[in-house]
């Protein structure tokens, strides 16, 4: 008790002068929201980069997620990796040199550019994820489908119609304690489990049979698998590949992963932001009714209702709603009639920060760093003018995208391979099965270059118009069907290099003729 009669004591000390011991104060309430964490496991926590390490499956997984996130939402990393997808993905060169027939170039085109779209597929998942296993099944295909893919002569084949990739956050890698080689495992999640084990069943009870069986007959040892209950399978596909690994660890390295704590430096500046700017539309409208002098008691409540009515009177709508979604804005002009003792005033943030875009300067050079990809392959300038030389910039990006697509190459020749091994109307390989140059020098240097290999003889014509855009075979027929048109027009066909004062005379420079 006494303890509680000091509490008393304490109050009315607090309470103010005498005069207010008759009466309770209006008390003002507040309340502080809050979503900082700093000890938990959020997605920007500080302490949560320092924890990224490939130990194991969960952490690899959450490094993928991370991944893929800022791809989706940091316009640098996105437009870094399209842009290397798109020079390294060009066009592939497949060559037979005269050894197949009609219907096997038919076949090799039709697939050349069936696996462009696919490969370009990979070549994201292996820079987001820098794991890459494809699944490509041979589904026997009709007279109807070979014809729009411009194959003739053939009735049915066994064609790559399935091809996708494996979510690489569902892989587990183990590797051995002796040998280079890593072994594979794919895990089944819940809801897998239960489609499969309930015959095409989702947990929410909708159904999708036929999905199911289509499952069951590409995969049949798949589904056994699962339905035995088992949560880990192993995979058994030559065709797995991955970026850079360390030896401490099987898990790949993704692209984006040294760029990593700079991305997520940056959302936090991003976040502050939007916070800032929140703040800003939803200013605080702050009215003050008392003072010092004449404060508001308990029993005065009727004045906070009355400059409430006023308020909806003019606004239309409810106080209660200004910090809701669907709140009106007051109207720019109104007239409120009060005594001295109200105060009203609009307190906005400081704004400094958020005009202010210095701040991202820095960690802008930071993943530009972290990603070794020049500002020019992305404004086509430079930060400073004649800071840099373009073609010296470009030699780092080069490299990498060649690296991934050497990486990417043996999916292409297992295709054709295959191809062949299933389907008796094929009876041989390209020859040759490559990747078209990747062009990152200026074009006056590059045509330039061109014509000197072709006048040295260095260059053969097919090459030398293909780099143009031009296709031989196609050409020489129109050369002749241009001469055949000039004789029967009675016309004198004269190619220019054989007109008067022409260098070269129609052959390169250097030929044993010279």
């Amino acid at each position: 008790m006494a303890d509680t009669k000091k509490t008393d004591e304490v109050q009315d000390i607090n309470a103010g002068p005498k005069k207010l011991a008759k009466s309770r104060i209006a008390k003002a309430g507040f309340q502080i929201f809050t979503s900082l964490n700093p000890a938990g496991d959020s997605l920007f926590a500080p302490g949560h980069v320092d924890r990224m390490s490939f130990d194991n499956r969960r952490v690899y997984r959450k490094i993928v997620q991370h991944c893929r996130f800022f791809y989706r939402h940091d316009p640098l990393a996105a437009t870094v990796i399209n842009k290397m997808v798109d020079m390294a993905i060009n066009d592939l060169v497949i060559q037979t040199h005269g050894k197949a027939s009609v219907t096997e170039e038919s076949i090799f085109n039709a697939l050349k550019e069936d696996l462009i779209p696919f490969l370009r597929k990979a070549a994201y998942e292996y820079l987001i994820t820098g794991l890459v296993i494809p699944e490509i099944r041979l589904t026997r295909v009709r007279v109807g489908f070979l014809r729009d893919k411009g194959i003739k002569r053939l009735q049915t084949l066994l064609y790559p119609t399935e091809k996708w990739l494996r979510d690489s956050a569902d892989i587990k890698i183990q590797r051995p304690f002796i040998g280079s080689g890593s072994s594979y495992f794919v895990v089944i999640d819940d809801m897998v489990q239960f489609f499969i084990q309930n015959e095409g069943e989702y947990p929410d009870g909708s159904k999708d049979t036929e999905l199911y069986l289509q499952i069951l007959r590409l995969y049949p040892d798949f589904v056994g698998r699962i339905r035995q209950g088992q949560q880990q399978i192993l995979l058994d596909n030559p065709l797995t590949i991955t970026s850079t690994t360390i030896e401490d660890s099987p898990y790949p390295i993704p692209y984006l992963y040294p760029a990593l704590e700079s991305l997520k430096h940056k959302r936090n500046l991003r976040r502050m932001d939007y916070s800032l700017a929140a703040r800003v539309i939803s200013a605080i409208l702050h009215v003050k009714i008392g003072s010092d002098e004449y404060p508001l008691t308990e029993d005065q409540d009727e004045f906070i209702v009355d400059l409430e009515q006023k308020f909806n009177w003019t606004s239309g709508s409810d106080l209660s709603s200004l910090g809701g979604h669907n709140r009106q804005e007051l109207d720019r002009l109104f007239a409120l009639f009060t005594n001295h003792t109200v105060n009203i005033e609009w307190i906005f943030p400081e704004m400094e920060a958020l005009l202010n875009d210095d701040k991202y300067n820095s960690v802008n050079q930071d993943i530009m760093v972290a990603l070794g990809f020049p500002r020019i392959l992305i404004t086509g300038e430079t930060e400073r003018s004649f800071a840099s030389d373009p073609q010296i910039a470009t030699i780092s990006p080069l490299a990498s995208m060649e690296y991934m697509r050497n990486a990417l190459l043996p999916i292409v020749r297992t295709i054709y391979r295959e191809m062949r091994n299933n389907n008796r109307s094929i009876t041989l390989v390209p020859d040759i099965i490559k990747w078209r140059p990747i062009n990152l020098m200026s074009m006056s240097l590059f045509f330039k270059g061109l014509t000197e290999l072709y006048n040295s003889g260095n260059l053969s014509r097919q090459s030398y118009d293909e780099a143009y855009g031009f296709e031989l075979t196609t050409e020489l027929e129109n050369r002749v069907m241009e001469k055949d048109l000039f004789e029967e027009m009675g016309l004198e066909d004269v190619a220019p290099s054989n007109l008067p004062g022409a260098p070269n005379s129609g052959r390169p420079t250097g030929s044993p003729e010279d």
